[in-house]
């Protein structure tokens, strides 16, 4: 076991609270806590939810390095995990102790500062992520969309 959660709907079904506690693969724990309002459904866990906090006991860092002149390594220390891809279209494999066999990713470049991730399992699509770098090389925004979701989760790291 790596994690558990406990999920709790509000007595008035219109909020939904998430808090879990877990171990990163590189040992580290972790205290999260995610609140979300009911937007579509009447009661119960079924429905659509809207994210309204998000509250994570550390920050999640990722480093971003070359591979091979034609591409990113997208590396989370914490998870272990690694994806070495180029911008050729072509399917490379995730690697890390918790991700499944079959996970794959590909990558496309939209311009000199911006890049597209399209994460797969066993051949269909579960993501695509952009991943913006501001001008100023500070800041980077990583919109990701999943398929049949209108609105994106869109996150913005700060460059250390």
């Amino acid at each position: 076991m790596t994690s558990t959660a406990i999920w709790t709907v509000s007595e008035d079904g219109q909020m939904f609270t998430s808090t879990t506690d877990g171990t990163q693969p590189n040992g580290s724990t972790y205290k999260n806590i995610f609140k979300a309002k009911r937007t579509a459904g009447s009661s119960g866990l079924a429905g659509t939810w809207e994210s309204t906090e998000l509250k994570l006991s550390s920050p999640t860092a990722w480093e971003i390095e070359a591979y091979q002149g034609d591409g990113p390594s997208l590396i989370t220390p914490a998870e272990k995990e690694r994806i070495d891809l180029k911008f050729d279209g072509k399917d490379y494999p995730d690697k890390g102790p918790r991700v499944a066999k079959g996970t794959t990713a590909s990558g496309k470049r939209i311009d000199e500062r911006t890049f597209e991730i399209s994460g797969k399992f066993k051949g269909k699509l579960l993501y695509t992520q952009r991943l913006e770098l501001s001008e100023d090389g500070k800041m980077l925004t990583a919109t990701l969309s999943f398929p049949g979701v209108a609105k994106p989760k869109v996150d913005v790291y700060e460059r250390q």
